[in-house]
């Protein structure tokens, strides 16, 4: 943003060269025909095999979505905190848990599933590239009898960790393992925001809008 305010007022713009998103796309070739890649897809057809549920089950034609708002109280906000930092865990992380136990108290299933949306640049050089690098790791929570909250934020906070190492593999490619034709292989999307919004912007105050496609929702 410092660097388009500079440019508009004039001033002649002496940053690095960017590097062409045409980069990306080669990495890309090349990894799709890597080991790496095999190692992926061995992983995650091990992790994911089987069919989903059936609540599970959406036709990816269908892009809507859906929302329910929930703001937290100043209290609730600092005890999300504060049961972050003693079990050395990240928000996106708590939130990622609360959605496989609302899943279970509501609809009974042990096994949860969502779509976590990763960054995708998984080096210094692709953050500079400007383009799409989103990719949706699809991850699944198992839920068992008995298990304390701690125990519980560890092994799914090790599970991700594990996950994330092999978030490369192309999602759609991981559709077409499992044989899943337009089913989906997740209902629900978790995503987690830590950004601090632009609220002004060249003198002018900034109003943020996020845009979502849905049917329903507050």
């Amino acid at each position: 943003m410092k660097n388009y305010l500079s440019f508009a007022g004039g001033d002649i713009f002496h940053g690095a060269p960017a590097i062409s998103y045409k980069q990306f796309i080669r990495t890309e070739n090349e990894y799709l025909q890597s080991k790496r890649y095999e190692r992926d897809q061995l992983f995650w057809n091990a992790r994911l095999g089987g069919s989903p549920e059936p609540f599970l089950q959406l036709s990816q034609a269908d892009i809507s979505g859906a929302r329910y708002t929930c703001r937290l109280t100043s209290r609730h906000k600092r005890e999300v905190v504060r049961v972050c930092q003693e079990n050395n865990v990240s928000r996106g992380l708590f939130y990622r848990v609360v959605s496989a136990v609302s899943v279970y108290f509501f609809i009974g299933k042990r096994n949860a599933t969502i779509g976590v949306p990763v960054l995708g640049r998984l080096c210094r050089n692709e953050r500079k590239i400007f383009g799409t690098f989103v990719n949706t790791l699809t991850f699944r929570m198992e839920l068992e009898d008995e298990t304390a909250v701690d125990e519980f934020l560890t092994v799914v906070d090790r599970r991700f960790k594990t996950d994330l190492l092999h978030q490369r593999y192309p999602y759609n490619h991981l559709i077409r393992d499992l044989k899943l034709g337009a089913n989906s292989l997740y209902r629900d999307c978790v995503n987690y925001y830590n950004t601090t919004m632009c609220k002004r912007f060249a003198g002018y105050s900034v109003e943020n809008v996020e845009f979502l496609q849905r049917r329903t929702g507050i």
